[in-house]
């Protein structure tokens, strides 16, 4: 079984490029019809990404996303793969779902590799 441990800290960019410095791979999420303005950033599909080294997953907000600030620190985003358009009112899922789905595809990349 895997634990992981949970902290408070009072800026988060602060922390990412701390962690980024020691070797921590600082992955955002990416809603690929809503951030096409992040194309100084590759985007790799969540059923592509593999874990090779200690990886933060950074989960926006419902509303907005990931802020730019945060962004800046990540040194790749991710994405679920569409496997069909969602209805003409739903730009995005809910955050809990996004996170069960890329949780699950990292966990499976690292048990096959």
């Amino acid at each position: 079984m895997e634990t992981m441990e949970i902290y408070a800290v009072t800026k988060l960019s602060d922390l990412l490029k701390t962690l980024s410095l020691h070797g921590w791979d600082i992955v955002g999420t990416a809603n690929l019809s809503t951030d096409c303005e992040l194309q100084d950033k590759p985007v790799v599909r969540a059923d592509e990404y593999s874990l090779v080294k200690p990886t933060i997953l950074v989960m926006g907000n419902e509303g907005y996303g990931v802020r730019h600030e945060i962004l800046k620190t990540c040194s790749k985003l991710i994405s679920i793969p569409p496997g069909r358009q969602l209805h003409s009112h739903i730009d995005s899922l809910n955050v809990s779902v996004v996170t069960g789905i890329l949780l699950y595809a990292l966990m499976r990349g690292k048990v096959t590799s």
